[in-house]
């Protein structure tokens, strides 16, 4: 038969099974202190001629497009639109969203955010966009509503007009707003926001009046942006919820591991 245990060995292993079994315990607690950014989507404006699509529609149907693509998810005027279908799925894990507009020289890893809405995200990638969501800008957006055809949503007023602060309508010449994408020509100014930086796929148009910009007459010669890369980066807890983090799995495993230790011992 086996030999017993020394006595010395048995009045130690009780104070490793507590140490082992708190390890593991200890993956309960709470790890996430931080957060970080997650480019989401992006549409540039020197994307091929002709394959460009809704702003508002590609962003709200489900599935990433282009994730596989080298540079696809870089933040640079590449020519390469992009979607991660994280959204999709995962919104639940996200904590704020920011709304972006860049101008960047083509192919270059330097870019400038020229306008910009930060959001609460709401309940889904839908519903963020609303003013009542905004917790910073840069624009001034006291006025909005006191026009006569205020838009602040993601699929716009019609006409190509996507992700779209408006002000008023008043016929092309007295269209006045903040920020928006554009995908189609109605107006002169829509002709011009589209051709602009790009190749007329995309317009992306933005009050440049001043800090914090007021709402701008889409058809002025001074005072209206024209970027060539449209942004949306999520802030996410670090890890995402349910993920837990690499020190809680080495927790987790040197806890088993000396549970296992323990066992072979005895």
């Amino acid at each position: 038969m086996p030999s017993a245990l020394p006595k010395t060995a048995a009045r130690r292993s009780p104070g490793l099974a507590t140490l082992c079994l708190a390890t593991v315990a200890a993956i309960a607690l709470p790890t996430i202190a931080s957060a970080s950014q997650l480019l989401v989507y992006k549409l540039t404006t020197s994307t091929p001629a002709g394959s460009a699509a809704s702003p508002a529609g590609t962003w709200l149907t489900p599935g990433g497009f282009n994730q596989a693509v080298p540079g696809a998810s870089t933040l640079a005027n590449n020519g390469i639109d992009y979607k991660n279908g994280f959204v999709d799925t995962n919104w639940a894990d996200v904590l704020g969203v920011r709304v972006s507009m860049y101008n960047a020289a083509s192919l270059t890893p330097t870019v400038t955010e020229v306008a910009f809405l930060q959001f609460s995200p709401g309940t889904s990638r839908s519903d963020f966009f609303a003013l009542a969501n905004v917790t910073a800008s840069s624009f001034d957006l006291s006025s909005f509503g006191t026009g006569d055809a205020n838009f602040f949503s993601i699929t716009g007023g019609g006409f190509g007009r996507e992700l779209f602060v408006n002000r008023n309508y008043g016929g092309c010449p007295n269209d006045t707003g903040w920020f928006g994408t554009i995908s189609a020509s109605f107006c002169g100014w829509e002709t011009t926001a589209r051709a602009a930086n790009g190749n007329g796929n995309y317009g992306f148009i933005y009050a440049d009046n001043g800090s914090p910009a007021g709402p701008v007459n889409y058809n002025a010669s001074t005072g209206v942006g024209y970027a060539n890369i449209f942004a949306v980066t999520v802030t996410l807890a670090d890890p995402p919820t349910g993920i837990p983090e690499p020190a809680t799995l080495a927790l987790l495993g040197a806890g088993l591991l000396g549970l296992g230790a323990l066992r072979r011992r005895r």
